[in-house]
């Protein structure tokens, strides 16, 4: 049986609190991109959500 690809809600808050950091470092990469817009699609993507979380775990190595 295959574990269940889902974050806490202590790791969801983690993991967004880093990319919403990275994103407003970053405007110039997403003009037009509210971080709202954004938060919500990765939220309805548990399973996004766990595989961004390995990346970061990682530095981006699979």
């Amino acid at each position: 049986m295959a574990a269940k690809k889902e974050l806490s809600q202590d790791q969801r808050t983690a993991l967004l609190t880093v990319l919403r950091t990275r994103f407003e470092k970053n405007p110039d990469r997403h003009k037009g991109i509210e971080w709202e817009k954004v938060r919500e699609r990765l939220e309805a993507d548990p399973a996004g959500l766990w595989s961004l979380d390995a990346m970061e775990e990682t530095g981006g190595e699979p």
